[in-house]
């Protein structure tokens, strides 16, 4: 009976390592796929200027005029820096070099309220 006791608690101790073995896996394979860059990035730019913004320029990409709280369309991009730059209603330039990278593959570029350029 002691031999008996014994090895159910082999077998149990052998299937509770057989179950941590598995998870470890599925666990590792679901990180890596999140992990993944993107071969494209959608990026997406919105004036919170309070002013309207004109010959805005991003990369290879040209609008000519982008009002206040609007949004661009989509524009595409591989990893790599851009240029960006864009005029004010009242002369301003803002002039940035952004870099377009990172696991997530729609980003938006905002101007803000006080002329900072960030990307998130």
């Amino acid at each position: 009976m002691h031999t008996t006791k014994h090895l159910n608690g082999t077998k149990m101790r052998g299937y509770s390592l057989l179950l941590l073995f598995i998870l470890s896996i599925l666990i590792s394979q679901s990180c890596e796929s999140e992990l993944h860059r993107p071969d494209i990035y959608q990026v997406i730019i919105q004036n919170n200027y309070f002013e309207n913004l004109y010959n805005v320029k991003f990369g290879k990409y040209e609008i000519a005029m982008l009002g206040v709280k609007e949004k661009s369309d989509t524009l595409i991009f591989e990893q790599g820096n851009y240029d960006f730059s864009c005029l004010t209603t009242s002369d301003l330039t803002f002039k940035n070099n952004v870099k377009i990278q990172g696991y997530k593959e729609i980003l938006h570029l905002n101007i803000k309220e006080k002329g900072k350029i960030s990307i998130e």
